[in-house]
């Protein structure tokens, strides 16, 4: 309940002061921070040490309902985020002019239900790039989807067992589209315009000497990523 409810007289009111739209938000403020589930613990923790009895100073009961408000220390940094602490914090202002309306309270729930929406597809669209195949040669993970295979014989990486990084003969049935596992064992010659094995060792059959590079460092940072002490001493 907002703190002017207890300090405000209503000579038209004798059951007390009359609930303005300002008090609404406060009200709000104080729901919202509860569907947190946290304020409920918080007030459970505090109830032996509430007033039992409404003091007659007006100061008095100023100072009593600032500090049963939440505090910010008294919450975990990483239970509520710090934008909807301040849209809530707002909320219980003391002062009932100061405090947003309920118009701006919806525009900023619904702006930060957006930056939700964003941040999760972000999210998303990072896992994706994880892989270093992907990072460093897109273009041996994801060739022309339309071109012809054809090999049909194809050197396979052994990403199971990354620690190797070996490549073992594989057969391999020619597609008009490979799918993207295969694309990891062939490599896209534009020039003829078809898919070709990769050939024996580490590095495919990439003429260009910074492209063999980069291929290189592929394999390297799968070795880094993927390295898993135990399999190694079961190898």
């Amino acid at each position: 309940m907002a703190p002017e409810l207890f300090t405000v007289l209503d000579n038209d009111n004798p059951l007390g002061a009359r609930t303005t739209k300002a008090t609404d938000v406060y009200s709000f403020g104080l729901l919202g921070l509860e569907a947190t589930d946290f304020l409920r613990t918080l007030l459970d923790d505090a109830s032996s040490t509430r007033p039992k009895r409404r003091p007659t100073g007006l100061f008095v009961t100023k100072q009593t309902l600032a500090e049963m408000q939440p505090k910010r220390e008294d919450i975990p940094v990483d239970t509520i985020p710090p934008v909807l602490w301040c849209l809530f914090e707002g909320c219980w202002h003391p002062k009932p002019h100061l405090r947003p309306t309920m118009a701006h309270v919806l525009r900023s729930l619904e702006t930060f239900g957006r930056s939700l929406s964003w941040q999760r597809k972000r999210m998303a669209q990072n896992s994706k790039g994880k892989n270093p195949l992907r990072r460093l040669l897109p273009h041996l993970v994801a060739g022309p989807s339309t071109a012809a295979v054809s090999a049909k014989t194809t050197y396979m990486c052994c990403f199971d067992r990354p620690q190797s990084c070996s490549f073992e003969v594989d057969d391999f049935v020619p597609t008009d589209a490979p799918t993207l596992a295969d694309r990891h064992t062939l490599h896209w010659i534009p020039e003829t315009n078809e898919w070709a094995k990769m050939e024996d060792g580490l590095t495919p059959r990439i003429l260009d000497e910074v492209e063999r590079g980069k291929y290189a460092e592929a394999v390297e940072a799968c070795r880094v990523d993927w390295d898993d002490p135990d399999v190694n001493d079961e190898l």
